[in-house]
Order: structure tokens, then C-alpha cells, then sequence
């Protein structure tokens, strides 16, 4: 599931949320990439994109200075993230550890 609302993230567990700019080569690479690892859980997690020159109040709580960065947050607290690029399986694998967690 994509949900284009990050806020509204932060109050049903576990949820990713992918930090981008606009103009991120990596950042347009990872995110349909993401989106499908996302979508093979069938609702058990939900992923908001948000772009950190519309949200720096965002990239600046969660300390965000490299893009793209995935973080994993449940119940408002931070489980889990990584920065850069990961492959099909390592995305697979990430998603379903923290909803394990």
C-alpha cells in the first residue's frame, strides 16, 4: 500500500518511509522497487514516499542526510533503516524483518 499522507503513518505499525528528492536517480530506482516488496505483504505494511524539500521538518527528526533512505517506524519509534540502494531480495528480506519485529 502507498499512502501519500507520511504523518498519517505514524499511527498504525509497522510503516516505511522513503525518503526522496525529486531529482534522486537512486531514489527513482529504489521506489518502485520498494513499492512491489510493499505490496507482496499484503497490507501488513505500509510505505509513505515523501519528498524531503516538502518535509525537512521530517528529514530533520529522523535525521535523514543521505537519500534515498528507508526507515521503518512502529508506534512512532524508529525500528529499523538503511540508506542507498538494495536488491530485490534484500528489499524483500528488510520488509519482512520488521514486520516480524
Amino acid at each position: 500500500m502507498f499512502n501519500n499522507n507520511p504523518l498519517s503513518l505514524l499511527r498504525r505499525p509497522p510503516d516505511l518511509l522513503f525518503r526522496v528528492f525529486r531529482w534522486c536517480g537512486p531514489c527513482k530506482i529504489l521506489g518502485p522497487r520498494l513499492e512491489k516488496a510493499v505490496a507482496k505483504q499484503n497490507g501488513k505494511v505500509t510505505m509513505a514516499k515523501v519528498d524531503i524539500d516538502d518535509h525537512t521538518d521530517l528529514a530533520i527528526e529522523y535525521g535523514v542526510s543521505a537519500v534515498p533512505t528507508v526507515i521503518a517506524i512502529r508506534g512512532g519509534d524508529v525500528i529499523d533503516h538503511f540508506v542507498g540502494i538494495k536488491d530485490d531480495d534484500e528489499l524483500e528480506s528488510f520488509v519482512s524483518k520488521i514486520i516480524g519485529k
